[in-house]
């Protein structure tokens, strides 16, 4: 937004985005912030408009573009919006309204799981806050700053139950595009019912054949690939029969972390708290697996199935609580995870668990527990992702 929005439209905008978490962030933490500015009067829904716009375009803008760079670019679009609102907009003002702006996006992404957000753009928005904050002339209104940033911390702290629940649904499960829900609200069709808004899913481009067959690539930097081997086996040994079903080739499981297309599915009988946990600590937390292009739970949705046979849903993973046994999850990281060990005592180690599985495979009088080569018969499936990327920008303003 580059203007003031008149009480009707921000009426609108209230009527249409009644239960936006994002918006009720704003309308809470903004009158306080208001309170002290003097140069300019905007309401809660002006603030929504410009963080909106900034969500947007951080979602939009491609993961490899330089965080920094991008968020000082942003930092100066949003403050010419704040500057047009009234004809002298004092540098104080100016920063208390960009800083609320930089400063609640930063809360909302800093509570969604995916590191990118809550990591990369979480810090490189911080940066620039920081950078940008006026030099205080003198230990007065130093201390007056320190004390509004911290109100403003703890007025935006109290949203964060709503922040949390609105940015994971807005990312993961996208609808419309906030922007474009304002322009909805700020420009209605007279006389006209409105037709059902149509979901941004289906603009979205399918991934090429090639590209949504693609799998994790687990290779860290450094290690040999003698270990990378031994590893793969060490982990496979643990999860089967108590994660993956012992059915599982191994060669499908080694095809699952070697970046390669795969046409099955992998039979996950954990709990959906273990497959998520599973790979958010191995993508997200200890960046020991690669992941293809796409959210996390599309990915997962792609390249497992339940026991039962039925794909498993976005929300399910998602959504998922923390039941099972997080201990083999743990074990499976620990061996993916680099470690000093030499390749003779990774070797010995493996040879042990092998051992051990197969005693008790005997005793139960079930399959060996040898592995077996991958042969999938009949099993391809049609992956739908649901990548997040927006097929045009909004019209600036």
């Amino acid at each position: 937004m580059q203007r003031l929005l008149n009480p009707s439209e921000a009426a609108r905008i209230r009527e249409r985005l009644h239960d936006n978490g994002l918006l009720q962030t704003c309308q809470r933490v903004w009158p306080d912030r208001q309170a002290i500015i003097t140069s300019f009067a905007a309401c809660a829904e002006d603030i929504f408009c410009e963080v909106a716009w900034l969500v947007d375009e951080l979602i939009e803008t491609d993961r490899d573009s330089d965080a920094i760079s991008l968020t000082k670019g942003l930092w100066t679009t949003v403050t010419n919006h704040i500057s047009s609102w009234a004809g002298q907009v004092s540098l104080t003002d100016r920063y208390l309204a960009v800083s609320t702006v930089f400063r609640i996006v930063a809360t909302a992404f800093s509570l969604h799981w995916e590191s990118y957000y809550s990591d990369r753009l979480r810090e490189a928005l911080l940066d620039v806050e920081n950078e940008k904050m006026p030099a205080p002339k003198d230990l007065y209104y130093l201390r007056q700053g320190q004390r509004q940033q911290e109100e403003l911390l703890m007025s935006i702290a109290s949203c964060s139950e709503l922040l949390s629940e609105w940015v994971n649904e807005y990312i993961d499960n996208p609808n419309l595009w906030l922007t474009e829900e304002i322009d909805m609200a700020l420009n209605p069709q007279p006389n006209i019912k409105p037709p059902k808004p149509e979901s941004r899913k289906a603009d979205k481009k399918p991934f090429a054949p090639d590209t949504y067959r693609d799998t994790f690539t687990y290779w860290p930097d450094g290690m040999s690939k003698e270990e990378r081997d031994i590893r793969l086996k060490l982990a496979f040994s643990r999860m089967r029969g108590t994660l993956i079903h012992r059915d599982t080739h191994y060669d499908t499981f080694e095809a699952l972390l070697n970046g390669k297309p795969l046409d099955v599915k992998i039979v996950w009988i954990g709990t959906n708290s273990q497959l998520r946990g599973l790979f958010n600590q191995l993508v997200t937390k200890n960046k020991l697996v690669k992941k293809p292009t796409g959210g996390l739970n599309q990915i997962l949705t792609a390249r497992f199935k339940k026991e039962n046979g039925t794909p498993f849903t976005s929300n399910e993973i998602k959504n998922a609580g923390s039941t099972g046994d997080m201990s083999v999850v743990n074990d499976v990281v620990s061996y993916l995870a680099p470690a000093s060990a030499t390749t003779e005592d990774l070797e010995i180690q493996l040879s042990r668990i092998l051992t051990e599985e197969q005693e008790r495979a005997d005793m139960m009088g079930k399959k060996d527990g040898k592995y077996q080569r991958y042969s999938p018969k009949g099993t391809n499936v049609s992956a739908t992702p649901n990548q997040h990327t927006r097929t045009t920008k909004r019209k600036k303003q």
